[in-house]
């Protein structure tokens, strides 16, 4: 198997992304010189250090969390949308608290981001904690290896809605600085419906 030069293609299988550890496909002889492949399997990249399991009510910072209602907010957290029409918040709006960004469209959040301040994750990881803290509150990511900038966590959710079903990706992503958080951002979208 012939890897390019970046380390996410395999050869013959271009915009497919391969962040995995092992890659063994199976073939079996058929005779004259041929072989007919039988299998594939991947193998996860760090089975001693996968994460407990979190969900989406996890994706949360400073009491904002991601795909929350606006309208189930505290009192003290829904102010910060209180200016906004309605057509404002169906389309999408964007604030700052103090360094945590904090995006709204249809009147949920689908996007949090921590770039500044002293605010902590649901499981309490802030900015400048280290990457072993960050593997010990949510173990290796599904995208990213440990020696990388940028780590991302999945949660993928199925919800129907009038007989229709819409499957949606959420992700948590921490990005380093040398080997300390410098940022954490949230963010939910559609993949398919």
């Amino acid at each position: 198997m012939r890897l390019f030069d970046t380390y996410d293609y395999i050869a013959g299988t271009e915009g497919i992304f391969c962040d995995v550890a092992g890659i063994t496909r199976k073939y079996r002889y058929t005779g004259n010189g041929k072989w007919q492949e039988i299998g594939l399997e991947a193998t996860i990249k760090y089975e001693e250090h996968q994460s407990s399991a979190f969900s989406s009510s996890d994706f949360s910072i400073g009491g904002f969390v991601l795909n929350k209602s606006i309208k189930t907010l505290e009192p003290s957290l829904s102010n910060f949308f209180a200016d906004f029409t309605s057509e404002e918040l169906n389309n999408g709006v964007l604030i700052d608290n103090d360094g945590l960004l904090i995006g709204a469209t249809q009147g949920e959040i689908t996007y949090i981001s921590l770039e500044d301040g002293d605010n902590a994750t649901k499981l309490g990881l802030k900015l400048s904690d280290t990457k072993e803290k960050a593997i010990e509150l949510y173990g290796i990511p599904d995208k990213g290896f440990v020696n990388d900038s940028t780590w991302t966590y999945y949660i993928y959710r199925e919800e129907w809605s009038e007989g229709n079903l819409s499957v949606y990706i959420d992700s948590l992503n921490l990005e380093f600085c040398k080997d300390k958080v410098c940022r954490i951002w949230m963010v939910s979208y559609i993949a398919a419906y």
